[in-house]
Formats: structure tokens, C-alpha cells, sequence
């Protein structure tokens, strides 16, 4: 029985390919994170690698991934839309910042790196994100380390959370660092969309109930710097 192509052996992907995929899974949000090293609450149950399907064609690669947030709809659209904070929860994102902005059309400016071991690889990348509020975020690489990066994420509201859907097609424009397998993309997504969720779980948890006299108390809940909490471990993802 055929087996599917290996990043590191199959030719036509070793040829081409990019850097750029550890950036590029998130496709929607920011890229490059490991766990964050924030506890997660008990009601979380963090994704498995194994849930995430990867895809490999003959010079592209999709990744899918179809999972649950135990907070609000509201709260997860704020977190996977905060791409000015993003650098502050996910690690490895050095810069996220919203180049423009005209109504529910964004470019969105990104850079970081990404380690495993002694391996070191930066990223960088422009996004056009196409924002459906609360309900579907679509975006289109514009300029990067990728030659083709679209990806969509698709929001709907399910008893005790809100489900998510993501998917991500991106050809990488330079080899792929022979670290980056099957079984790395998999972790890389599962890891990124874990600190996602817990990022989510903490706002939702820090945010103000009022008192008595109807008015909420200050509200200190920016995100914190997760990333000096990180450990240094494998490659994290890209979206």
C-alpha cells in the first residue's frame, strides 16, 4: 500500500518547500508557539496530536483540525482575532501587529522564530484576514516565506463551549528543516491551538463579575507575558 510522502525524502516536496510552515500552520491567528507553561484548568482537556489530520500533496500540504473551547464564542473570536497581543500568549512570536484596517478586512504583519534542540529557524509573513464576526475568520499570505498560505477558521456555538474548525493549505517556498515530519506538524498545531484555548480559559476566568452596586471592578486582565514561562523544547507550530 502506498505511503504518504515524507517532508524530508519526498522530491517533489524537498525541491520547493518552506521554512515558513512552523510560522504559517496558525494560518488565522499567530504562529510559533510550544505550550505556554500556564497550567491548564481541570475542564481542559488538551488536544492530541493525533486529532489533527496533515494532508501531503505533490507540492502543498493541508492541515485540519476540528476541536472544542469551553468558553464562550464571544471569548474565543476575541483571543484568535487579539493579533495585536498575540506576541504577548504565543511563544516564539517576536512581533504581530495590524498593518491596516478597513471594516472587517485586516493585513497583518508577523515575525518570529522557532526552535528544536540546537535548530533555529525565523519566520516571517503578510496576511490579508477576511473577518465574518464570530463566525469565520479566512486569510491569504500576500508576502512571506510561503508561496501559497490560505487558511480558514470557522467558529459555532456548542453546548459547554464552541467549536472550532480549522484549515490550513500552504506550499512552502525553501526546503523544509529535516526535523519537520508528519508527526511534528501534528504536535506543532495541537501545542499552538492548546495555548490558544488555555489564553481564552484565562481571559474568560479573569473577567470582571460586578458587584452589588451593578459596577464591574478595574479590569487588570491584559495578557501576560507568557513567554520567558516557556520551555524550550521541539519546534513549535505556526495558525
Amino acid at each position: 500500500m502506498p505511503q504518504p510522502p515524507s517532508l524530508c525524502t519526498d522530491k517533489p516536496l524537498r525541491g520547493r518547500l518552506a521554512t515558513a510552515c512552523l510560522a504559517l500552520l496558525l494560518g488565522v491567528t499567530g504562529q510559533a508557539g510550544a505550550a505556554t507553561g500556564t497550567p491548564a484548568p481541570a475542564e481542559f482537556r488538551e488536544i492530541r496530536p493525533d486529532e489533527v489530520s496533515v494532508v501531503f500533496g505533490s507540492d502543498q500540504i493541508e492541515i485540519s483540525l476540528d476541536t472544542q473551547a469551553p468558553v464562550s464564542l464571544a471569548q474565543a473570536w476575541a483571543v484568535l482575532t487579539d493579533y495585536e497581543h498575540m506576541s504577548q500568549f504565543l511563544p516564539g512570536l517576536e512581533l504581530s501587529e495590524v498593518a491596516s484596517r478597513q471594516g472587517n478586512t485586516l493585513r497583518v504583519h508577523q515575525r518570529g522564530s522557532t526552535r528544536a534542540g540546537i535548530l533555529h529557524v525565523d519566520y516571517e509573513n503578510v496576511r490579508d484576514v477576511s473577518l465574518s464576526p464570530q463566525r469565520l475568520i479566512t486569510t491569504h499570505g500576500v508576502s512571506g516565506d510561503a508561496k501559497r498560505l490560505d487558511s480558514s477558521t470557522e467558529l459555532r456555538p456548542r453546548e459547554g463551549g464552541v467549536q472550532i474548525r480549522y484549515h490550513v493549505v500552504f506550499e512552502p517556498g525553501r526546503p523544509l528543516p529535516s526535523f519537520l515530519g508528519n508527526s511534528a506538524l501534528k504536535r506543532q498545531t495541537a501545542d499552538n491551538f492548546n495555548a490558544f484555548i488555555r489564553e481564552m480559559i484565562r481571559r474568560q476566568d479573569s473577567t470582571p463579575r460586578r458587584n452589588a452596586a451593578g459596577s464591574p471592578p478595574p479590569n487588570n486582565s491584559n495578557p501576560p507575558d507568557h513567554r520567558a514561562m516557556a520551555p524550550e523544547g521541539p519546534a513549535g507550530p505556526a495558525p
